[in-house]
């Protein structure tokens, strides 16, 4: 019986021993665990830098300050900072020491037997410290994507992506590439892989995709990504894409050109049409005549043509140019019809320019309303608004009744580009009524390549002046012209006289 507790209590012991080893081991374990992840950061030197009191170096986005030096205990307080923000305050040995920050940025002390200063640097006057800055090791690489074409036709037959990835940091293992398509199909299905980088080499990757049969015309963005872990063990990935385009079945290129001429000239325009589909089509093509031009012959702008796939037709006509002057011409129109769609496309526009001389002549008048009698100002201008000099002549006819009284009707001038003459005269208006003033004659000396425009003519509105006053009265008759209105009535008087007498004798009697 003796023996049976003394073995239960052996047993007991020996469970015991056996649980402490094991809470001890688990223990170095935990405490052990942080200081290992802290050794396995990587971590990249971005600066040296000697600080002394009151300094400050920024770098990465972070600032440390030096504050403090405590002489007695050879310490530094340092202030790190990010942007106004005060992230830590920190107490280091001056001679050699570090801290880490959020495993993203350590701050390291060292002495350097270039500075003999810096085994004890805080017993001198003016303490200092050497600081080496070092930041989280980051990735350093770079992928591109690229394609043969940006554009794409219907009769090609694949689309060739091309990827290459540079590695300048460590070995990266297990990189894992995918391309995003966009929705067009791989022909090979080789693209996506694994890859294993070693520092400073690349890796280069291509796959082919199908060339899509579209109605429209539409864009696709091809996106090829790396992800990897990094020393650190932090995940990361890089990106690049390759945007391209792809013509539908049924297009057409459509181009518009033709050639600088003069105001004597005529303005050629051809219209190229090629068929750069797959399929045949029939097309309506439609052209505008430009402001200031005139179509020779009135030609008419619609062509009706069916072509066949890489089939080129050209459409011709000329413009008659009415004044010099540079001008962009419409873009043509070409529509058609596929599998009940309506389909168009437009051209280039052109640029064309006419050399020529353009002479604008304007009359004005002032005032525009008087009386029969009065005088009127007549100013009379020509500008050249062309691109060519011109030797202009012109000859003003004032309106008949009017006299002339002063200044020049004449004008006769050589106008360069852009320049403007003119002459005033005055006339008198000798009759009433809406006067129109008659349109000036001009001439140009050198016709060739001139054109004339004669601004809308002027109107001057006379009216007759009030009559005179004489001093009499109106309803006052004049006696010389009155005499036989105003003579002395004789006989109604002896006839009234001779009433009253038998008038008088028939009373008697009663």
């Amino acid at each position: 019986m003796r023996l049976v507790v003394e073995d239960g209590y052996l047993l007991r012991s020996s469970l015991r021993i056996i649980l402490l080893f094991i809470l001890c081991l688990l223990s170095l374990i935990i405490i052990s665990t942080p200081v290992a992840l802290a050794q396995e950061i990587q971590w990249e030197s971005v600066g040296k830098v000697v600080l002394h009191e009151g300094d400050n170096y920024s770098i990465e986005g972070y600032t440390i300050e030096v504050i403090d030096f405590d002489k007695e205990e050879c310490e530094t307080l340092l202030f790190l900072k990010k942007g106004s923000m005060l992230l830590s305050r920190i107490v280091l040995n001056a001679t050699f020491d570090e801290f880490i920050y959020d495993d993203d940025i350590k701050i390291k002390i060292y002495n350097t037997t270039d500075d003999p200063l810096s085994e004890n640097p805080t017993k001198w006057q003016d303490p200092r410290v050497h600081i080496e800055f070092n930041i989280k090791e980051k990735p350093r690489v770079y992928l591109t994507v690229k394609t043969d074409w940006s554009t794409y036709k219907p009769t090609q037959s694949d689309i060739r992506v091309m990827c290459e990835v540079i590695n300048n940091g460590t070995t990266i293992q297990d990189m894992d590439v995918q391309i995003d398509p966009d929705g067009l199909q791989e022909i090979n299905n080789k693209f996506n892989r694994q890859l294993n980088i070693a520092d400073n080499t690349s890796e280069s990757l291509s796959t082919k995709l199908t060339v899509p049969l579209l109605l429209t015309e539409q864009t696709f963005n091809i996106k090829v990504t790396a992800s990897w872990e990094d020393s650190n063990e932090v995940m990361r990935n890089v990106s690049d894409s390759a945007i391209i385009t792809v013509l539908p079945i049924c297009c057409l290129s459509i181009i518009k050109s033709t050639k600088n001429g003069n105001m004597d000239s005529y303005i050629p325009v051809n219209i190229d049409v090629v068929n750069i589909g797959i399929v045949n089509l029939s097309i309506q093509l439609n052209d505008n005549v430009p402001q200031d031009f005139t179509v020779l012959y009135d030609q008419d702008l619609v062509w009706h043509a069916d072509l066949k796939p890489k089939q080129k037709m050209r459409f011709t006509y000329s413009l008659k140019p009415e004044k010099p002057g540079v001008f962009s011409l419409d873009p043509a129109t070409a529509q058609w019809t596929m599998k009940g769609e309506n389909f168009s496309i437009l051209s280039n526009s052109p640029q064309v320019i006419v050399d020529g001389a353009f002479i604008i002549v304007n009359k004005t008048t002032h005032p525009g309303e008087v009386d029969v009698g009065d005088n009127v100002t007549v100013t009379l201008t020509a500008k050249n608004s062309g691109n060519m000099p011109t030797t202009v002549h012109i000859t003003d006819n004032i309106p008949e009744g009017a006299h002339l009284i002063k200044g020049n009707t004449t004008l006769r001038a050589t106008l360069e580009e852009n320049q403007t003459t003119l002459t005033t005269y005055v006339i008198k208006m000798g009759s009433p009524g809406m006067i129109v003033f008659p349109f000036p004659v001009v001439e140009t000396v050198s016709e060739e390549c001139s054109r004339v425009q004669i601004s809308q003519t002027a109107v001057v509105n006379v009216s007759s002046p009030a009559p005179v006053s004489t001093g009499q009265e109106p309803d006052e008759i004049s006696p010389s012209s009155t005499d036989h209105e105003t003579a002395f009535p004789v006989f109604e008087v002896l006839f009234t006289f001779f009433i009253l007498f038998l008038f008088v004798l028939m009373y008697k009697k009663i």
